[in-house]
């Protein structure tokens, strides 16, 4: 393949959106029910984490490697929220909302659950538009949260790509490659 440096990105800015699971890929600028999370951090705004995928080969007496298994694969973006919102705050808690009684305080559920929800983020790099989407995300709590004197205070979240509904594999995530 040919040397092409219009395929190469450098994600200067980047949006990440959420919307009811299932909801479609937006055609142009999302709109409602699509909205932004919100800050994310800059020195490492999004990273794609891959899990699984181990190969396992399968021999007999006469064959020791007569065929090989690969153990399914799942994929995840993680990234660190930034705002102490009831948006970011309920994503990495797995649930939870502000007490009506007591305004501005966050009550933190028991026993948190991944929110689903389907996924949308655009990358900025120069003119160039990349996107990815999912149609449902299951997003948590991934990691500490750090508070630091000279930093922002971080949520990680972790959005791991779950299998749509209608268990169609082709539409479980895209991802915009070159023209």
């Amino acid at each position: 393949m040919a040397l092409d440096d219009d395929a190469v990105v450098i994600a200067k800015e980047g949006h990440i959106f959420i919307a009811p699971p299932g909801t479609a890929k937006p055609v142009g600028a999302p709109t409602s029910p699509w909205v932004e999370v919100g800050h994310t951090g800059a020195d490492t705004p999004l990273t794609l984490k891959r899990d699984g995928g181990d190969t396992t080969t399968k021999g007999t007496w006469q064959k020791a490697a007569l065929r090989s298994d690969v153990a399914p694969v799942t994929y995840s973006w993680e990234f660190p929220l930034l705002q102490q919102d009831e948006l970011c705050m309920s994503l990495y808690f797995g649930g939870g909302a502000v007490d009506p009684a007591d305004t501005g305080y966050f009550v933190v559920p028991t026993t948190p659950t991944s929110q689903e929800h389907a996924m949308y983020i655009l990358i900025h790099d120069g003119d160039a538009d990349w996107d990815r989407w999912a149609p449902k995300v299951g997003i948590i709590g991934s990691d500490d949260e750090s508070d630091s004197t000279d930093d922002f205070t971080s949520m990680p979240v972790s959005a791991t790509i779950l299998t749509p509904d209608a268990e169609d594999l082709a539409g479980l995530f895209k991802v915009k490659i070159a023209s």
